[in-house]
């Protein structure tokens, strides 16, 4: 609890911390200055420096924490009292992590936009392996990209990334039963992956070592000639050893290992690493190198019978031999793996033979992860990937979920571990406008739906749609996922939108389908109004568009027709008046007065529309007398109504369009709002008296 202050306003001394931490140091916890926080500024921050109260007054700052991360989602909302628009500052949604300047590049987005789309949702390739293998592409694309640009150092954690994926890919994803290797099946899949992951891993032996090897002359005569051999056949790169024995001069150096020689570079072109029977062509392989061992006691030399030796040894996959080559876990593993028996089954004892010679180095992401990987830690390897880069390691561990790789761990709910690794992505994916489809595409992979329909219930109603692609896409979005009141929110939020953007039509329709015609109703009578009191048609092409040619504009429901029918009408009446042709305009403006549900508050501005028709200049258009009726059935509508609101409000309007029309008017001469009115009660008697000399009975 808090201590109240004393007389002299300070706190009393609490005498537990006091005596735990003496004087001296809770003079160092009281006193702020000595506790100084570094002002961090975070790239892309909004609030400009300096303007934070400024931003406080007129907005209020949202926040949601990510359950799990040290992460969340800020927003900025306008508060209830404040005017103006909706800026882009305030659309945008602000993702913060403990990582300060973790920002995306545009290659990045490039990656993560390929990846979601790669391994998520519908373009995804339905077979699982091929999936994974799409991805492992996808990575590499991306690395080479950076490699060949100015981010190459962006590339380093990606290749500890890519190489724990190509391990886990070469591992569990090669056969059907979703056990890896320790499945029971007898099969010989992993072979040829594992190859491949050990030379992406780690490049040996190196091209300059090759070039310094073969440059001598002869060759075989290097120091290190047999050690190339050797480590190009742990890589399993055979074609090159073969190609590098031809070539090594031993023939000339020793005549007598020609036969042998020939024969051990048939042997290594003979690997069967083809479909069929795996098993049966490698024991026959295995025979042949049995049968060239014999040979060798015919060779002289001591140097190359030796190296033919223990290159025979290894291809035989002799145990002592492949160690003898070797100086890492990986290369002993997959050198045993191609020579000693490819079986699938087997690479577990590999595994275990390796590491016991040759300790897993830790220190080195890829290695701890691939080790992980393959002795069936998975978790491990994924926590380890994790550290590499978020968005491999989520989508990772999302495929190893589908592919059934996480059952066995006992937890509650499998999906946990990938929910969490997507639900963090789909954040981070938010903090960029053009990622969005990404995130939700993400979010909709999320297994927990209540994690995923709460954020995407954030999400939606706060974006922003520039077309009726990214509307339908959103709507979909929520149907898809069973949010109905977020639905509505989206569409009661597009409708406003739109408006704001002067779209009307859009807006009314969206309005429409919302089911909200009292909305449909009311801004159809504002763009009346609007017009009325401009003497001209709203400023909106597409409104224009749709009044001038209704069947150009599809999917307009028909409450929207019918609503907007009074604006219509006047708009079209705006446009033959000023064209000149004055009597037709006059049947559109009698329409208006037919209307039998126009508010009063528009009656006086209609009224005063007839100035046009009545006044002495114009005295040649006649109105039937069922007009005439009609016209004076309005007049008296309108006196009627003085001292309600409606005739007030009325009033102001006329006034409105007094104000406003331009400076070289004639209304501008009228300085008085009742100059007005009593130019509207000569108008009237005008009406009457042109009613009595046409006589009522015709």
């Amino acid at each position: 609890m808090f201590s109240a202050p004393d007389s002299q306003g300070s706190l009393p001394e609490d005498p537990f911390t006091a005596r735990e931490l003496g004087d001296a140091e809770m003079e160092t916890i009281l006193d702020g200055d000595d506790a100084q926080i570094p002002e961090i500024e975070l790239p892309g921050a909004p609030i400009p420096p300096g303007k934070v109260e400024q931003w406080q007054k007129i907005r209020n700052l949202g926040f949601v924490q990510n359950p799990v991360l040290a992460s969340g989602i800020a927003w900025f909302d306008a508060k209830p009292a404040a005017e103006g628009h909706a800026t882009e500052q305030d659309r945008a949604l602000y993702p913060t992590t403990t990582r300060v300047g973790d920002e995306w590049s545009e290659s990045y987005k490039h990656f993560v936009r390929e990846a979601q789309t790669t391994t998520i949702g519908p373009l995804a390739s339905k077979d699982l392996p091929q999936r994974f293998l799409d991805f492992i592409e996808c990575i590499d694309v991306y690395i080479k990209t950076l490699r060949a640009g100015e981010e190459s150092v962006e590339a380093e954690p990606l290749d500890d990334a890519y190489s724990i994926a190509m391990a886990i890919y070469a591992v569990y994803f090669q056969d059907t039963s979703g056990q890896g290797f320790f499945g029971s099946q007898s099969t010989y899949d992993v072979r040829d992956p594992l190859v491949k992951w050990v030379n992406r891993s780690e490049q040996a032996p190196t091209v300059e070592f090759g070039h310094e090897v073969m440059s001598q002359t002869p060759p075989v005569q290097h120091r290190d000639f047999w050690k190339y051999i050797y480590q190009l056949v742990c890589r399993g790169l055979l074609t090159q050893a073969a190609h590098c024995l031809k070539e090594s001069g031993a023939t000339e150096v020793d005549p007598s290992c020609e036969h042998v020689l020939h024969q051990t570079i048939e042997i290594l072109g003979r690997y069967p690493d083809g479909p069929g029977n795996v098993s049966f062509y490698f024991r026959q392989w295995h025979n042949s190198i049995a049968a060239v061992q014999k040979e060798l006691l015919s060779i002289n030399n001591g140097s190359i019978q030796k190296g033919l030796t223990t290159l025979l040894q290894v291809l035989s996959g002799d145990e002592d031999a492949i160690l003898s080559v070797t100086n890492t876990w990986y290369d002993a593993l997959v050198t045993q793996q191609q020579y000693v028996d490819p079986c699938d089954a087997r690479m577990k004892g590999y595994y275990d033979v390796a590491v016991a010679n040759y300790p897993v180095d830790t220190f080195t992401l890829w290695e701890a992860g691939a080790s992980n990987a393959i002795k069936g830690s998975l978790l491990l390897a994924i926590e380890t990937l994790e550290s590499c880069d978020l968005v491999i390691a989520a989508i990772v561990a999302n495929m190893c979920f589908e592919a059934q790789l996480l059952n066995k761990y006992g937890a509650a709910n499998p999906a946990a571990l990938p929910d969490f690794y997507l639900t963090n992505l789909a954040l981070q994916c938010m903090g960029y406008q053009q990622m969005m489809h990404n995130a939700v595409a993400v979010l909709e992979a999320v297994r927990d739906t209540s994690v995923s329909r709460q954020i995407l219930s954030l999400l939606l109603p706060r974006l922003r749609f520039d077309n009726e692609n990214e509307i339908n896409w959103a709507l979909g979005v929520c149907k898809r996922n069973g949010l109905v009141e977020v639905k509505r929110d989206l569409m009661q939020a597009l409708a406003h939108q739109a408006l704001h953007d002067n779209d009307n039509l859009r807006g009314l329709c969206h309005f429409a389908r919302l089911g909200n015609i009292s909305a449909v109703r009311h801004h159809s009578w504002n763009l009346f109004k609007n017009a009325l009191v401009a003497e001209k048609p709203v400023q909106d092409p597409k409104l224009a568009s749709y009044i001038k040619d209704p069947a150009s504009v599809t999917d307009v429901p028909a409450e929207v027709a019918e609503c907007i029918a009074p604006y219509a009408v006047l708009s079209e009446y705006f446009h033959l008046r000023r064209t000149g042709q004055l009597v037709k305009s006059a049947q559109y403006l009698m329409a208006l007065f037919e209307f039998p549900l126009m508010p009063t508050e528009y009656l006086g501005l209609l009224i005063h529309q007839l100035i046009n028709y009545v006044s002495p200049i114009s005295q040649q258009f006649n109105f039937s007398t069922a007009q005439f009726m009609t016209l004076l059935s309005a007049f008296s509508k309108w006196d009627k109504a003085q001292g309600t609101p409606a005739f007030e409000t009325g009033e102001g309007l006329i006034k409105d369009m007094v104000d406003g029309s331009a400076h070289n008017d004639w209304r501008k001469t009228h300085k008085i709002h009742e100059l007005v009115m009593s130019e509207l009660r000569l108008a009237r008697t005008s009406v009457a008296t042109m009613s009595s000399l046409n006589g009522l009975g015709n």
